[in-house]
Order: C-alpha cells, then sequence, then structure tokens
C-alpha cells in the first residue's frame, strides 16, 4: 500500500537511514520529496570523501546524482535537476536542461567537456558564434577521420590554413594550393601548385613568396620568357 510506503519513509528518515527513506518516498509515487531526501544523502556522503576524490569519481554516488537529477527532472525542477546531473558527472543531461532553459554559453562548456562537440557547436551556432561553431565541428570531424567534412567546416571558419594542410593530406593539391594562398603561405602554395602541375599558377605564387630562381625556372617551362627574365633580375641574375 502507497500510504505505508509513505509512513516507513519517513520513520527511515527520522532515523537518518535517508537512501531508504529516498527509496520509498519513490515508491510511494513522491519524486520532489525522494530527491529532496537523497540530495541530503548524497551531500552527507560526499563529505567523507577523501578530497581528492570528486562525487563523480565515485560509482555508487555518481548514480545517485544521477537519480536525484532524474527525480528532479520529472517533477519540473530543472535548475535541482541540472545541478545534481552535473555533480553526479553526467554533464551532457546538465547541458540539455541549460540548453533548453537558453544558457547556451554554460551548455556549450558541459557539452564539450561531455566529449560531445556537434551538441556544443550547436549551441555556439544559437549564441551567434559561428567561426567556433565551424571550428569546434572541423576539429570533431577531423579526430574521427572524417576529412571531407572537416575540410568545409574549417572554410567556413575562416581557417584556410588548415583546410589546405587537411587538403594536401588528401592529395588534393589544386585545392591545397589555393587555401595556402588564403592563407598568404604563398611558397607552399608554388609548391602544392607543383603536384598539380599547375605551374603557371606556381611561378605567379612563388614569385609573391620572392621565390625568384625557382619562379623563373617555372616561368621558362610554361614559355614565359618575359616573366622568366624579370625573375632572374629579381634574383640578382643579370648574366
Amino acid at each position: 500500500n502507497v500510504k505505508y510506503f509513505d509512513k516507513a519513509a519517513d520513520i527511515y528518515q527520522e532515523s537518518g537511514h535517508l537512501r531508504k527513506a529516498g527509496e520509498l518516498y519513490f515508491r510511494a509515487g513522491d519524486r520532489f520529496k525522494a530527491a529532496q531526501t537523497l540530495e541530503e544523502a548524497l551531500k552527507l556522503e560526499s563529505a567523507r570523501l577523501p578530497d581528492e576524490l570528486q562525487v563523480s569519481e565515485s560509482r555508487m554516488l555518481s548514480n545517485l546524482g544521477f537519480m536525484i537529477g532524474k527525480f528532479y527532472d520529472q517533477v519540473d525542477h530543472k535548475d535541482e535537476a541540472a545541478t545534481a546531473y552535473e555533480k553526479g558527472g553526467y554533464l551532457a543531461e546538465a547541458a540539455e536542461i541549460h540548453e533548453d532553459a537558453g544558457r547556451y554559453p554554460l551548455a556549450s562548456q558541459l557539452f564539450t567537456k561531455a566529449n560531445q562537440p556537434f551538441k556544443a557547436a550547436i549551441c555556439m551556432d544559437k549564441m551567434g558564434h559561428k567561426d567556433e561553431a565551424a571550428l569546434t565541428r572541423a576539429v570533431a570531424h577531423q579526430e574521427r577521420g572524417q576529412n571531407i567534412e572537416a575540410v568545409t567546416q574549417y572554410e567556413l571558419a575562416g581557417k584556410p590554413g588548415e583546410a589546405a594542410q587537411l587538403y594536401a593530406e588528401m592529395q588534393d593539391y589544386s585545392k591545397a594550393a589555393r587555401m595556402f594562398e588564403r592563407a598568404e603561405d604563398f611558397k607552399r602554395a608554388g609548391e602544392m601548385y607543383i603536384e598539380a602541375e599547375e605551374l603557371d599558377l606556381a611561378a605567379t605564387s612563388l614569385d609573391r613568396a620572392e621565390e625568384y630562381e625557382r619562379a623563373a625556372q617555372l616561368y621558362k617551362q610554361v614559355g614565359n620568357q618575359s616573366k622568366a627574365a624579370l625573375m632572374l633580375q629579381a634574383a640578382g641574375q643579370f648574366l
């Protein structure tokens, strides 16, 4: 009978058996009282932990934190639920509550700590931090070996150097060269254009990098003798 669970819970609470009291309040259907009682139990038990140990590092106490968070969540006490989830190490659950409440910076931080970068990026987007969101996605995709997705996000994040390096690893030398140009790394751009066999563009990039002798050789190869002469002049090769 539910009413006996409730009375038994009161007795257990008065005698200091808070975990048992919390369990019985739950069985009696009073999730709010169960959460409050278990929260009190968590405070007492966490105070006995060694200083270097967090609640989230104790499986037993971590699970208790999750139960408290779940019960508070079920009775729409969201802030208390988020606090309990976070204390128990259930950061993603806490982050979702903060996101629903519009606390995007805090939600983003917790999703990041919970190793859920794509959810963190969604919160960054909601804050209007588009570049930061794109960079977060780029790094996450790259760590997962999803290079095509990663390079697109690096470009959106305004990180042409990182995009160029990834295109080079993918052996897409033409795109790598163009990204190195955007990053104003003209020497690397020239080297990538050579790999892509776009020698006229390679010569132009090496000219901008002040690699005049190499630029002259490339201009010769593409039949642009006047440009080659100018490069040799710039390199001090007057003869």
